[in-house]
């Protein structure tokens, strides 16, 4: 009897890919951000190098998956293109077959919270497991007055502190590589939670940006200071 061998066809892989896809959370919108479609013309040199950087781990994500530097970082000013980059990098990752769950920490908390934590635990075993963790504005900040005077304050109650290194741990544990992007720098991060921000800071130290605040990196803003 002849040995016989087995092989996917294209179909199936293009099933497996959407069922990814419709799986990873990853909206329509958000499924279309390329490396292409990110314009660096006219921009600062650090959104090159921010970009240059994300591609790079994207290239090297083969080789570096199993290790403990196997993750992102790109922090700071707002509307700099941090989710766009790391979007670039879910999707590509989706097309080989590599399960990423998009997770935007301010609405998935939300979510958490309803139904009296019903789905806590249920959220928390996916965030733990996908292959590559995709968390969006890690602690996002909410403005709020404070002694006469307006200031961002981190989202970062005990609860959510519990959460996050919940599934922070259990990754940093079993080297799961995580894409990250956050307002706050590394520095606030220690400040917010040591134990959360040295095991981030580890696995993503190989592959980190910051971008100091200024609003004329803010793209959203650019009709504003580039009329």
């Amino acid at each position: 009897m002849k040995n016989e061998i087995w092989v996917t066809c294209s179909c199936q892989q293009q099933k497996q890919i959407e069922r990814l896809i419709a799986n990873s959370q990853i909206t329509s919108e958000f499924q279309k951000k390329g490396f292409k479609n990110f314009d660096i013309e006219g921009h600062a040199p650090i959104i090159s190098k921010m970009r240059n950087e994300a591609l790079k781990y994207y290239n090297n994500f083969a080789e570096i998956r199993n290790e403990m530097e196997n993750s992102i970082a790109l922090v700071g000013q707002v509307g700099s293109g941090k989710t766009h980059l790391l979007s670039a990098i879910a999707n590509g990752l989706l097309q080989q077959n590599i399960s990423v769950m998009y997770f935007p920490f301010a609405e998935v908390m939300e979510k958490m919270r309803e139904n009296e934590f019903a789905l806590k635990d249920k959220i928390v075993h996916q965030a733990q497991q996908a292959d590559v963790w995709f968390l969006d504005d890690l602690f996002k900040p909410v403005t709020k007055m404070v002694n006469g005077k307006t200031t961002k304050v981190p989202r970062a109650s005990e609860w959510a502190q519990e959460r996050m290194y919940e599934i922070i741990n259990y990754r940093y544990l079993n080297k799961k590589p995580i894409l990250l992007s956050c307002e706050l720098d590394f520095e606030t991060l220690l400040q917010i939670n040591d134990a959360i921000g040295s095991r981030l800071f580890e696995m993503c130290s190989s592959y980190l940006v910051t971008i100091a605040e200024d609003p004329f990196l803010n793209h959203r803003l650019r009709k504003v200071y580039h009329a």
